[in-house]
């Protein structure tokens, strides 16, 4: 996995053999398929700032679910609700939703990437930070 650390571009941009084996090149079909699609995610994000910001959000979202024991491509808007809860007194209500959209992109992009791999049962079948709210510019988010 990318560490929330660096900050060199060249680390942020995952290489091909991260997307096609997830990390490792001795990846196996059966493998937990969310290295490779975050690392593609990654991939396909243009800016370095954006990339920054989005892989340090997604870090965020992974420990968050490691603690509450579920798996990136298992979580639920439930999930999703209980995790902005916990940021409020942390971040500001633009970084709240900064982190929301960056989580919104990379289901968008798991769906696509399932889809189109043909991951039956993989993870979610639906992107469950679409609908959870986001607070309006200047406020509190309550």
């Amino acid at each position: 996995m990318f560490d929330g650390g660096e900050t060199n571009s060249s680390v942020l941009v995952p290489t091909l053999s991260q997307i096609t084996t997830g990390g490792s090149a001795e990846s196996h079909e059966g493998d937990d398929p969310y290295p490779r699609i975050r690392a593609a995610w990654l991939l396909s994000l243009t800016s370095d700032h954006t990339r920054a910001a989005y892989r340090l959000d997604l870090g965020l979202w992974e420990a968050f679910l490691d603690g509450v024991g579920v798996g990136v491509l298992e979580a639920d808007r439930e999930h999703v609700d209980a995790w902005a809860r916990s940021r409020q007194g942390q971040d500001a209500p633009s970084t709240r939703n900064r982190r929301l959209a960056a989580l919104s992109s990379f289901y968008a992009y798991v769906l696509d990437y399932t889809g189109r791999h043909r991951l039956v049962g993989v993870g979610v079948g639906h992107n469950p930070v679409a609908s959870v709210h986001r607070a309006n510019s200047g406020s509190s988010g309550t």
